[in-house]
């Protein structure tokens, strides 16, 4: 999500109507979830079980 906004446009857009960026409230949210997302999944990698 943070590393590849333009395959986003391509799941959101429909093909006749190509934006090439992100709207500034996008990009925001794009940013925000994937740091969400990777804060996660370091919670669930140091979290685990050594058993």
């Amino acid at each position: 999500m943070m590393f590849f906004p333009s395959f986003l446009l391509y799941l959101a857009e429909p093909s006749n109507e190509r934006r090439i960026a992100l709207t500034p409230l996008e990009g925001f949210l794009c940013t925000n979830s994937g740091i969400l997302l990777a804060a996660f999944a370091a919670a669930l990698l140091f979290n685990v079980g050594s058993s």
